[in-house]
């Protein structure tokens, strides 16, 4: 713009409003481009929105790639609330700084596609010199987190096309991507997450629904197109343990039915049809036109019909021997190696054919290319095809099956006659990147997906994927999964009022429980484990209906707690309904729904927890916001359906004392250990041959897998845990005595008592002075204490409760080792299911030793 001294007399005028002057000088501009985009600015400030988006339209019809036309014209298209057109033309900008990434995110925001929004604002952030942007990318990253854990498993070299799909989804929901064949990273990933998403239906896919317990986790499986047209994989997949399968192609459906149409039969109400999706900010677009250049990207084998490449080149070249084929990809078979080399040489086609091998920039290649060329006998998609299009060039697409339910009709041939046609026709390069945003972007593939994840956990939260709507008139809708979440954040944006409730005038789902359960571990002092509490929240994560375990809820809970208590009131306002004598709530488990009583005036629909402590410490008045019992059309209301666990917990509560009186549920059952690590076990075993023991007591022996074995080694074992022994099933010849340890003495001594991985429990649910009474205790009863325990130092969503406990005391492993004051020395480290190590030490009690 600088060309022309005229615009920074523009720009004044525009400033001061003076736009009659503003638009004699535009007139006068020479360059018709830049007139029409001074004209477009002086509109847009004058508020005339649609004079602008007509300038600023003209001009980009002249300059397609202009930067300061394509972001003005994204920015009028945004304030005219036409989102899908400013995030098109934003995207075609060619050299994006901070500010059109911000804009970009701001397109998404506003249409819900808080993956890509929070993408695009953190790629705004990261070259932003201000800090308020970074604060914004933040900001609504803290609101839209969710606390969902998301494990992507796929088999190395395999992972080409879920790299985006998994950081992007990694700005919302807790993501690992697992690129690996090692089965115990694969366990652990499975274990840790609450969503599984298999890549590929192939081997891996096999394994992990063969081999791995179901737990209420969600599976999500991708098939992509070689396993379809296999018999290797699909009959031995277990589907009734995937929830979904996604297909990214429509015609994917008629394979599975032809070739495997028993599979197809159980699993067509499962599928979801998810096209891929190209990162279209990477491709920059610009006009192109007819030419003799044409591209091939793709790996030379038998699925890309490349013999057909040179039939083609022979055709064309008798047409124009200026027609000519660039080659970027590599051999896959030698007979294709020596068959190009040979008949190029032969056919006369050195000129016209050129082999490039692997090409890395793929940019650079297609910069002078007229077409792409695709012969495919089969393509579940074709991103060579989508690249190209996005760049504007056109494609020529052999017909393959599934073909013209991919690609624009005109781009495909049957027989390589009708490709010179095809060439010589109209070349529109503003239609092909048009084709692929309308179709293929990743916006749109990235929004599916998160709908797929959203109903999985609308499922494992509900076990439905009903949506709450809340009063028409306030124009939210909300998903029971998380209507808590969404109910609190949406309602202060349509500024809906706050009230004081008297606490006794609102019911929660659960509230006597919660109450019960602080009474318990404040006033009672109980091990958290020993509460109904506890116990609910543990059936409910088992069942799958709860994404996060008891420990992690209960953290949560506590934290709420102190930070109430400290401040003497509430802060975040809790959201209840009306109760109208028509409000009916759903229980999600008997499947039923419940109307409820009129004995109080309000349901709380979000803030149970503040409501129970507000009862706990006495406190009268709640900040709430009140909404009336009134959904959907004002002529027809529908019902609320909330999650209601009351019925439920009361028909269970039997079962509940049962088995708090069993066992301290999450602490030491049986079911703690799965799996025996085998470092662990090397490292104890040569430790009680080197020292020769006679005797070994196993504290915490759970099944005695660790050790049974040493009873054929001759060596007397006692194994001690607090389970009976049937719940455990050990063997008959297992010496077994069921025993509390926190509660109960043990009575017997030993040449080596091992003492792993209870300590840490006995810590969090007694507190340090009992642990160590306990340590000091089976010390004394043995001239080897062979001991580990879990540690501050360690990691894991399943353990941040006792770990956030222990951090109070210490800082690392070594501080809780050291802090027993006796010598210790190392036999090794382990690694745990969570992917933290363990440090294995011995404490000599000298006085039994001489």
């Amino acid at each position: 713009m600088s060309d022309f001294p005229e615009l920074s007399q523009l720009t004044e005028l525009i400033t001061q409003g003076r736009f009659s002057e503003a638009k004699q000088i535009a007139e006068k501009l020479p360059d018709i481009v830049q007139k029409e985009n001074a004209f477009g600015m002086i509109y847009y400030y004058e508020g005339k929105l649609d004079d602008a988006v007509e300038h600023f339209k003209k001009a980009v019809e002249i300059d397609p790639i202009n930067s300061d036309v394509l972001f003005n014209y994204g920015k009028a298209l945004f304030d005219k609330k036409d989102y899908k057109e400013a995030w098109r033309y934003l995207l075609r900008i060619h050299n994006k700084d901070w500010t059109v990434y911000d804009l970009l995110g701001d397109t998404q925001i506003v249409q819900g596609n808080i993956p890509m929004a929070l993408y695009y604002y953190k790629k705004a952030a990261e070259i932003s010199p201000l800090e308020e942007m970074k604060k914004k990318y933040l900001e609504y990253k803290k609101q839209y987190h969710q606390d969902v854990n998301i494990a992507i498993l796929c088999l190395p070299g395999l992972d080409n096309f879920i790299r985006d799909i998994a950081d992007i989804l990694g700005e919302v929901y807790n993501v690992r991507l697992v690129v690996s064949a090692n089965g115990n990273e694969i366990v652990q990933a499975y274990e840790w997450a609450d969503i599984v998403w298999l890549e590929w239906a192939n081997e891996l896919a096999v394994e992990v629904t063969n081999k791995l317990e179901k737990k209420g986790k969600k599976i999500i499986c991708r098939l992509h197109s070689y396993e379809a047209l296999t018999n290797a994989f699909l009959s031995k997949i277990v589907w009734d343990k995937v929830d979904t399968i996604v297909l990214v192609a429509e015609h994917m459906k008629d394979i599975l039915r032809v070739y495997h149409p028993d599979i197809y039969k159980r699993i067509e109400a499962k599928i979801k049809v998810i096209h891929n999706g190209l990162n279209l900010e990477k491709f920059k677009y610009k006009p192109r036109t007819r030419g003799y250049n044409i591209a091939v990207v793709a790996h030379i084998n038998y699925k890309k019909d490349p013999t057909m490449w040179l039939q083609i080149m022979g055709l064309l070249k008798k047409i124009d021997p200026r027609y000519n084929l660039s080659i970027a990809g590599d051999f896959q078979d030698y007979r294709y190696h020596l068959y190009f080399h040979y008949f190029i040489e032969e056919a006369g086609l050195r000129e016209n054919v050129k082999l490039l091998g692997h090409v890395n920039n793929i940019e650079e290649f297609l910069e002078d290319k007229n077409y792409v060329l695709s012969t495919s006998v089969h393509e579940s998609f074709g991103y060579n095809i989508a690249e190209a299009m996005a760049v504007g060039i056109k494609p020529v697409v052999h017909n393959f099956y599934g073909a013209k339910t991919l690609w624009m009709e005109d781009t495909l041939f049957n027989f390589i006659e009708e490709i010179p046609q095809i060439l010589e026709s109209d070349y529109r390069s503003e239609s092909y990147r048009k084709f692929v945003e309308d179709t293929y972007p990743l916006e749109l593939q990235m929004e599916q997906i998160t709908k797929v994840l959203e109903i999985q956990k609308a499922k494992t939260a509900t076990g439905k994927g009903d949506r709450l709507v809340v009063p028409s008139k306030l124009g939210i809708s909300v998903e029971i999964r998380n209507y808590e979440e969404e109910l609190e954040r949406k309602l202060p944006l349509y500024g809906v009022p706050i009230t004081y409730v008297d606490t006794k005038d609102l019911i929660s789902n659960i509230e006597d429980i919660m109450v019960d359960f602080l009474v318990d571990v404040f006033d009672k002092k109980l091990p958290v484990q020993k509460t109904v509490y506890y116990q609910f929240l543990s059936d409910m994560h088992q069942r799958g209906l709860y994404l996060q375990p008891p420990e992690l809820i209960i953290s949560r809970f506590l934290k709420l707690f102190e930070s109430i208590k400290t401040e003497g009131k509430i802060l975040k306002p809790v959201v209840a309904f009306i109760n109208d004598g028509n409000l009916v709530v759903y229980d999600p488990v008997n499947m039923v729904r419940l109307k409820l009583s009129e004995s109080k005036k309000f349901l709380v629909a979000s803030g149970r927890h503040r409501v129970a402590i507000s009862e706990y410490l006495g406190l009268r008045k709640v900040p709430s916001y009140i909404i009336l019992n009134s959904f959907g059309e004002t002529d027809k209301p529908y019902q609320i359906l909330v999650p209601y666990w009351r019925n439920y917990v009361e028909s269970v509560m039997e079962t509940y004392y049962k088995k708090i009186a069993q066992i301290y549920v999450g602490a030491f059952d049986y079911t703690y250990q799965d799996t025996l690590d085998p470092t662990k076990k090397k490292l104890v075993y040569e430790f009680i041959t080197k020292v020769k023991a006679n005797k070994v007591i196993d504290i915490g022996c759970n099944r005695g897998e660790l050790s049974y074995n040493l009873t054929r080694l001759g060596i007397e074992v006692l194994g001690v845990d607090i389970s009976p022994r049937e719940k455990l099933g050990l063997p008959d010849d297992y010496r077994f005595l069921q025993l509390d340890i926190a509660q109960q003495e043990l009575e017997e001594t030993a040449d080596v008592i091992l003492f792993l991985s209870l300590y840490h429990h006995l810590f969090y649910n007694y507190g340090l002075e009992k642990a160590d009474s306990v340590f000091f205790n089976l010390y004394s009863k043995c001239r080897y204490l062979v001991f580990d325990s879990g540690h501050p130092e360690e990691k894991g969503i399943f353990r941040q409760a006792w770990i956030n406990k222990m951090r109070e005391f210490f800082k690392t492993e070594r501080e809780l080792l050291d802090h027993f004051q006796l010598p210790y020395s190392v036999l090794g480290r382990w690694r745990t299911s969570q992917g933290s190590y363990r440090t294995i030490v011995v404490f000599e009690n000298q006085e039994l030793s001489n």
